[in-house]
């Protein structure tokens, strides 16, 4: 298919660009059931399994696609800051796939809905970029969330705060690269795939693996894995080139939406007034960060 003239979100492929983008992030805010059937591995092992055979998926279909040259030339370029961008999003892989094994799900969804305004606040300190008045209103709502959490149960959300924070170190870095999604993609999971490929003989040899293969249905949910990472990848880049950043931006809440209904209703993980007061401060920050979005792309000339 070709992809049509002017603004994305205008010509016919707009409403599969949505679908695709929506689907992306509900299997995303989903995927904590699919990884809690794998509670019986360390999470350190389910990340390694799932850079691994993610690049397996990626491979072939970067070679079917004529991508390699850009890849060698994104290497020579880039090496470093994809080296970085792709321990940050294995670290963000970690700290997610950690907190669903220890039924902190509904944190996961606290940092999913704080990512938008931490790139907010990066596009700030790193980009040098301008906020209209509704835009720093927002984000001291969100601090003023965090903060409160933070009094109330005096310790750090790290993990809220590290899935987040490793997400938009990502995303910043991803900005700055000149590489393709697809090409990106797979530089990034081959450097992490020799690491964890090294990692999990390590672990074999030490005995201190807890994957057990002689479990079939172990070893397929480990494959599943690349395939439940690759398969929204593809269609998060389809999206993003269909639609416009607004609606892509709304989409977005889908995931932590998800994560936090399958928490309080599904996990039954402690939902207190502490939680409901920090989660108001969030929503009603996003929900101004949105609104000035949305009225600021309406007053821009098509």
């Amino acid at each position: 298919m070709q992809e049509t003239a002017g603004r994305p979100g205008e010509g016919p492929e707009a409403r599969l660009g949505v679908l695709a983008a929506a689907t992306t992030f509900l299997i995303w805010g989903f995927l904590p059931l699919y990884w809690k059937l794998l509670v019986s591995v360390s999470p350190f092992e389910v990340v390694c399994h799932r850079g691994i055979w993610c690049f397996a998926i990626i491979l072939p279909v970067t070679i079917w696609a004529g991508r390699m040259p850009e890849v060698r030339a994104g290497l020579r370029g880039n090496g470093l800051l994809l080296l970085l961008s792709a321990f940050f999003l294995a670290m963000n892989w970690l700290v997610f796939t950690w907190a669903v094994a220890n039924d902190r799900v509904l944190e996961t969804s606290l940092g999913n809905f704080i990512n938008p305004l931490l790139n907010m606040l990066c596009g700030i300190l790193f980009f040098r970029d301008r906020l209209r008045p509704m835009q720093w209103i927002a984000l001291l709502l969100a601090f003023a969330g965090v903060s409160f959490l933070v009094i109330m149960q005096g310790s750090i959300p790290w993990v809220a705060l590290g899935l987040s924070g490793a997400f938009a170190a990502y995303a910043m870095l991803r900005k700055i690269i000149n590489l393709g999604v697809l090409p990106g993609l797979f530089v990034e999971n081959g450097i992490f795939s020799v690491f964890a490929l090294l990692s999990l003989v390590w672990l074999s040899f030490t005995g201190a693996t807890t994957a057990h293969f002689s479990d079939t249905r172990i070893l397929l949910l480990l494959i599943g894995g690349g395939f439940v990472t690759a398969i929204p990848m593809g269609l998060y880049a389809y999206g993003t080139r269909r639609i416009k950043m607004t609606t892509l931006g709304l989409l977005h809440y889908l995931l932590p939406t998800a994560t936090f209904f399958l928490s309080v209703f599904v996990f039954r993980e402690p939902f207190t007034l502490t939680h409901f007061i920090t989660f108001l401060c969030i929503w009603a920050a996003l929900a101004l960060y949105t609104f000035d979005a949305w009225r600021t792309y309406r007053s821009i000339p098509a």
